[in-house]
C-alpha cells in the first residue's frame, strides 16, 4: 500500500499546481489534502510526511507511520513537539517570512517614534496639528533585540542599515549573532542597561524561562521614550503593567502583533483604548503572495527529504 503525504496547511489552500509538482517529486506516494479534522485523522493513518500543522495534535495518535512534520510556522512552542520528539518524529519549521516580519516590526517602532498615530488622528479630524512637533521622541540610537534567531537577526540588519546601534540578547554567543550586533548579552546583565534603550524588540519563543521576560520590574526601568515591539509571543510581556505605564506616560509606545494564547483580542480588552499603542492582528508574517513562497519552500524541503539531503530549519 502506498504511503500518504498529508497536506493540512493553516489558513491556506494548496494550489493544484503545487499538488502536481509534489506528485512529480514524490512518485510512489499519495498526495492527500485534509479539508477537515475527520479527513486529517483518516489520511494520517498511512502518512509518512505531514506538510502543515492545522490538525497536528489530533492526528498524532493515529499517525503510526509518521516520520517527518513540516510546520508552516516559525515558532513551535504552540505545537505538540514533546509528543513528536517522544515518537522520534522529525520536526522542521519555516523562516522565509523573517524579512517581512522584521520590516513590520521596525515599521511599528518608527511609526510610534514619529507619532504617526497622532498624525492619522489629526488627518481624520482635518486638523493641522503643529503640537505634534513638541511630542516627537529623540532619534533612535540604541535598539535592543531580545532573541536572535532568524527574525531577530533580520531586524538587526534593518536597524544596522539605518545606522542604529544594535544590542542583542541570546543564550549563547555565536558568529551570526555577533555579526549583526554591536553588543551581545548572554546573561541577564542587559536588564541593568535597559534604561539606555530607545527601541526594544521581542523575537523569542515563549518558554518557562522567557515568559514575562518584560516583567513589571524590567518595564519600570525603561525610558519614558522607549518603544517596545512584540512580534513573538504575547506571554513575554506583563500586559496589564504595560498598559498602565503607557497610560501614565512612563513608556513611550508599544506595537503588538501577538497576544496571550494566540487568540484575537476580546472587544472589551483594554488594549484597544490604551494610548500610544498600535495593535496589528497577527499581521507581521502575512503578505499577499506568501502562499507561493510557502509552496516553493515546502517543495524544496520535500526534494531534500527524498534525496537524502539535510533538511533546513530542523527543530529535532
Amino acid at each position: 500500500m502506498k504511503r500518504n503525504i498529508l497536506i493540512m496547511y493553516t489558513d491556506y489552500c494548496p494550489s493544484n499546481s503545487h499538488v502536481e509538482r509534489l506528485n512529480n517529486i514524490c512518485k510512489g506516494y499519495n498526495i492527500v489534502k485534509a479539508n477537515n479534522e475527520r479527513e486529517a485523522i483518516k489520511f494520517a493513518e498511512d502518512a509518512e510526511i505531514i506538510l502543515g500543522h492545522r490538525y497536528l495534535r489530533q492526528v498524532i495518535p493515529y499517525a503510526k507511520k509518521l516520520k517527518w512534520v513540516q510546520s508552516t510556522g516559525g515558532g513551535f512552542d504552540h505545537l505538540p513537539w514533546e509528543l513528536l520528539k517522544e515518537n522520534s518524529i522529525s520536526l522542521t519549521r519555516v523562516t522565509f517570512s523573517s524579512k517581512i516580519i522584521s520590516q513590520h516590526a521596525v515599521m511599528l517602532a518608527l511609526a510610534l517614534n514619529r507619532r504617526l498615530p497622532n498624525c492619522i488622528d489629526s488627518q481624520k479630524r482635518k486638523i493641522w496639528d503643529k503640537t505634534i512637533y513638541n511630542q516627537l521622541y529623540p532619534r533612535p540610537r540604541i535598539a535592543l533585540i531580545i532573541g536572535l534567531g532568524s527574525i531577530g537577526r533580520a531586524i538587526a540588519k534593518v536597524l544596522q542599515a539605518m545606522d542604529i546601534e544594535v544590542w542583542g540578547v541570546k543564550r549563547k554567543k555565536d558568529k551570526e549573532s555577533t555579526k549583526v550586533t554591536n553588543r551581545l548579552f548572554v546573561d541577564n546583565t542587559w536588564i541593568n542597561e535597559i534604561h539606555k534603550v530607545d527601541f526594544c524588540f521581542l523575537a523569542l519563543p515563549n518558554t518557562s524561562s522567557t515568559s514575562n521576560i518584560l516583567s513589571e520590574k524590567v518595564l519600570n526601568q525603561m525610558s519614558n521614550k522607549v518603544v517596545i515591539v512584540n512580534i513573538a509571543r504575547g506571554e513575554l510581556i506583563d500586559l496589564p503593567v504595560l498598559c498602565r505605564l503607557l497610560k501614565e506616560g512612563k513608556i513611550g509606545g508599544a506595537g503588538l502583533d501577538v497576544f496571550n494564547d494566540r487568540k484575537p483580542l476580546e472587544k472589551d480588552s483594554v488594549l484597544w483604548s490604551t494610548p500610544n499603542l498600535i495593535v496589528t492582528p497577527y499581521l507581521s508574517a502575512r503578505y499577499s503572495d506568501r502562499g507561493l513562497d510557502l509552496e516553493e519552500y515546502v517543495e524544496s524541503q520535500v526534494k531534500k527529504y527524498f534525496s537524502g539531503d539535510v533538511l533546513e530549519n530542523i527543530v529535532f
